[in-house]
């Protein structure tokens, strides 16, 4: 996913998903990052920052996903506090 306006991920997830907890985050590097689910299914929108980066906005959400926690809006809000990641 990029800031382009053409980028059509974000419309492609919004119509698979019954319910897009967020698209961006407060995490810097993988603000762009945007989580949906389609029932109980995760549905993530990765920036481009996930390739470049050693650690991102998706490495901090993927083992809650993983360890079957439903990640809210407000889960993805706290990480404001400190939200720069890489050195």
């Amino acid at each position: 996913m990029s800031v382009d306006p053409d980028d059509r991920s974000p419309a492609a997830i919004r119509s698979a998903a019954t319910e897009v907890v967020s698209h961006g985050t407060p995490v810097i590097p993988g603000s762009m990052l945007m989580l949906a689910y389609r029932e109980r299914t995760a549905i993530f929108g990765l920036p481009g920052a996930v390739i470049h980066d050693a650690r991102t906005s998706f490495d901090v959400l993927l083992p809650r996903i993983l360890a079957g926690a439903r990640v809210r809006k407000r889960d993805i809000a706290m990480l404001a506090i400190g939200g720069w990641l890489n050195d």
